[in-house]
């Protein structure tokens, strides 16, 4: 207690950082360890939960920095961007969603991110599930080690970024001017957070891109044929745009793990090439009215999240049956337009009730 200053979230903090530990060595070395002795406007007993977690949950803890305070995300978002980033062990029993997951329960055991509510309306996904925050000293924290790799803008203040920046979050309000981003080089993450408009960038010259977010840009109504170019993109949010169709360059995407197209109330239709987009494995619809699916869905093996399916007759797009070959299709999934399922063996087909992940 004397060490924590009689600060809760100190005391929190080192408390699940002992209990971590069994070792009494352990507990010796916690207690004269150098970093109680520094001087830094950072907590001593932060930064050793900090120095002690495992290598792959630093890097997942650092990330976070991206979110300003006071901020509560999805843990489903968090996941699928911690995915992206390729920071997520591969697992022979589990999902790297289940990874994702069980790095979230770590780091809130950690008391490094704390749960809202585990039944909470999630606006990312448009259904209810769990989101996360951190406590503002918590948050100095991840500012603190993520260091020059991450840079967030708040308040419409002017870009600070070098070619170290991996991960740039724009809060609120677009600065004035986006040329220092070209500073940024080796670029991995752009997420702009409650952001309505931005101007266009010239994407391409950002070729290491893995997460691309235009999610709530109201003004942005086409992408440019040369977003295929970003051959590393993972995740790409359009959401809530006014976007009206997809360029056929966008099936080149072929790392491509998530696309989101929600509200999007514009979007009719999607590229007829989708099935190219060979890892992906979330396209979310909710409330985007497409006509149609585009011929040969079935061949996404990797798709685990598809929240809609659209039944037409038409001989150019794909029927119900293409559902029965998407062996990984969990959660929530709607189906419109039964009437124009062509025959009964088109919908034995589809094989809803061998598909043991989805919820309704």
């Amino acid at each position: 207690m004397e060490k924590c200053n009689g600060l809760p979230l100190a005391v929190k903090t080192i408390g699940a950082l002992l209990w971590s530990k069994v070792d009494a060595d352990d507990w010796n070395k916690i207690l004269k360890s150098e970093v109680w002795d520094m001087s830094t406007e950072i907590i001593p007993a932060l930064r050793l939960s900090y120095k002690y977690l495992p290598s792959h949950l630093k890097r997942c803890f650092a990330y976070c920095s991206i979110f300003p305070k006071d901020h509560f995300f999805s843990k489903k978002k968090l996941v699928l961007l911690w995915m992206a980033e390729g920071f997520l062990q591969k697992s022979k029993d589990k999902t790297m969603e289940q990874v994702g997951h069980d790095y979230c329960s770590d780091l809130e055991s950690r008391s490094l991110l704390f749960q809202q509510s585990s039944s909470v309306y999630d606006p990312d996904f448009g259904t209810f599930g769990s989101r996360f925050g951190m406590h503002d000293l918590v948050n100095d924290l991840a500012r603190f080690v993520s260091g020059q790799f991450t840079c967030r803008v708040e308040g419409g203040n002017s870009l600070q970024v070098t070619n170290k920046t991996h991960h740039l979050s724009i809060v609120e309000n677009i600065p004035k001017t986006l040329e220092a981003l070209y500073e940024a080089k080796g670029l991995r993450t752009f997420l702009p957070i409650d952001v309505g408009r931005f101007p266009h960038v010239l994407w391409p010259m950002l070729r290491f891109l893995r997460v691309l977010s235009f999610a709530w840009n109201r003004n942005l109504t086409e992408l440019p044929d040369s977003i295929g170019k970003i051959r590393h993109l993972r995740y790409l949010d359009l959401s809530c745009t006014s976007i009206r169709k997809l360029p056929d360059s966008i099936c080149k995407l072929c790392n491509l793990q998530t696309l989101r197209l929600m509200w999007c109330l514009n979007l009719t239709v999607l590229p007829r090439d989708m099935h190219k987009l060979v890892s992906l494995r979330h396209l979310h619809l909710i409330e985007t009215p497409i006509t149609e699916m585009p011929l040969q869905l079935g061949r996404l093996k990797c798709l685990q999240t598809l929240d809609k399916f659209v039944v037409n007759k038409h001989c150019g797009s794909s029927n119900i049956g293409e559902l029965g070959k998407l062996e990984y299709i969990g959660g929530n999934l709607s189906i419109e337009n039964l009437q124009n399922v062509k025959s009964p063996v088109d919908a034995l087909d589809a094989r809803l009730k061998d598909k043991k992940h989805l919820e309704k």
